[in-house]
């Protein structure tokens, strides 16, 4: 009754995270301190490790199977070549990442073989980059085929490269080798059957935290065992806490369009898992006329083009990436309406209407014109012609038959102006018309 209500309270304060999680084979030390231990003979233990590998210098490295470059021996682990299509090159490098730890100060033990292929085999650590190679954001801590061992990473080099030591004696080329590298502030040891064989100082900001694992680049090492125990700044022992790391990223869309006048969006992605410790990511845009991104996700348009947007993670530089195509906005009508609703005209005179479309941008369109009564008025792009008193409907529409306009149009008589000398209204005219006539005919009764 006891043990299952400790198992359930222990349950709560796990959940509550009041404890620290490591998942696979924890171990306690002898001083009660927390750490991992990995046996390379049990299925569950494997699946704490990620395996990266890149094939030479320049090509970036990508997540794979375990069996894609590893071969399980009972308790131990060895690397292998040329499991595929492609030759492995000399510089191919095959390693197993520890999922969910991340640690600035550590020892890690092993058992190590060197194998028979010339290359390097050990441990890397101090970096988040696992896509890359492991001079690229990573140190690397090794063993050579003739027996030395030496450090080469991003930050962890000396004026002529390799920070390395002579032969070691104690360092067997044909059996298993019991290595310790312990990394503190400011001072790397390296240690063959618990004495030390290599040592160097460092300045303190040389040494970062970050992911942790064994390494090999061609070399067909075997690897028989695995510890981490992490440290304080002063090298001692704590508790491996448990920080869980990212393994993947992906945007929302493979493809997205957008046009320019949408000036900018924000752009849709997952890291996972969602509770990493670290989901910092960055952004690359290849067509940088097109589209530039923000640290925070936000895209600017800037041009018509298409253009590939890449996102990375800091932790494990996973990527992905999705294709954007930015167009001109279509400019389409949205109203037609005539230059006057109403025009009154004599015969003999012209007037003239104009279609005004909006948005005023608008370049490439196609209108019509029509009267309702060719015997009253004509129209012709607009020009209207009367040709009899009368009224009539001018309207226009678009080629679409979208939009239309209207105006009414009245056609009177012409005023008389200009002819028989009458330069008056018609009204006027005919009345000192009929005066001369009348006084004419007095004339002649007389």
């Amino acid at each position: 009754m006891k043990k299952a209500v400790f198992t359930l309270l222990l349950s709560f304060v796990l959940l509550a995270g009041l404890l620290p999680v490591v998942e696979g084979r924890a171990a306690v030390a002898a001083d009660g301190v927390r750490t991992i231990e990995i046996d390379f003979g049990n299925e569950q233990d494997l699946e704490r490790f990620l395996p990266v590998f890149a094939l030479d210098e320049v090509a970036p490295g990508k997540v794979e199977s375990l069996d894609a470059h590893w071969r399980k021996n009972g308790d131990s682990i060895t690397r292998v070549n040329d499991n595929g299509e492609e030759v492995d090159s000399a510089n191919s490098q095959a390693s197993l990442f520890l999922n969910d730890v991340l640690v600035k100060y550590f020892e890690i033990e092993t058992e190590l073989k060197i194998g028979d292929i010339q290359g390097l085999a050990g441990i890397i650590f101090g970096g988040w980059n696992l896509n890359p190679r492991f001079a690229q954001g990573a140190e690397i801590f090794y063993l050579s085929k003739d027996r030395k061992v030496g450090f080469w990473g991003s930050h962890l080099r000396g004026p002529g490269g390799n920070l390395e030591s002579g032969v070691i004696p104690s360092l067997s080329a044909t059996d298993y080798n019991r290595i310790k590298l312990r990394v503190t502030k400011g001072l790397l040891e390296v240690f063959v059957d618990d004495v030390s064989v290599f040592d160097v100082k460092v300045p303190e900001n040389r040494i970062f935290e970050g992911r942790v694992g064994i390494y090999t680049t061609k070399m067909d090492a075997t690897f028989r065992s695995f510890k981490l125990t992490q440290l304080d700044e002063a090298g001692n022992p704590v508790d491996v806490a448990e920080r869980t790391t990212v393994t993947s990223v992906a945007f929302a869309e493979d493809e997205l369009s957008k046009q320019l006048s949408e000036g900018k969006f924000r752009l849709n992605y997952a890291v996972s898992p969602a509770n990493a410790a670290n989901r910092e990511v960055s952004f690359n845009v290849v067509n940088s006329a097109v589209a530039s991104v923000s640290t925070s996700g936000e895209v600017n348009l800037l041009g018509e083009g298409v253009t590939e947007i890449l996102i990375y993670t800091k932790d494990g530089y996973f990527s992905d990436s999705l294709l954007l195509q930015v167009t001109e906005p279509e400019v389409v009508m949205t109203g037609l309406r005539l230059s006057k609703e109403s025009v009154t005209l004599r015969m003999g005179e012209s007037d003239g209407l104009i279609a005004i479309v909006t948005p005023d941008i608008l370049e490439d369109y196609s209108i019509s014109w029509r009267s309702s009564d060719t015997t009253v008025v004509m129209v012709a792009n607009g020009k209207l012609t009367p040709v009899a008193p009368g009224t009539a409907t001018i309207t226009v529409r678009d080629d679409t038959r979208t939009f239309t306009a209207t105006c009414e149009v009245t056609v009177l008589a012409a005023d008389g102006n200009g002819g028989g000398g009458c330069n008056r209204a018609a009204s006027a005219c005919l009345a000192g018309l009929g005066l001369a006539v009348l006084a004419a005919f007095k004339r002649a009764v007389r």
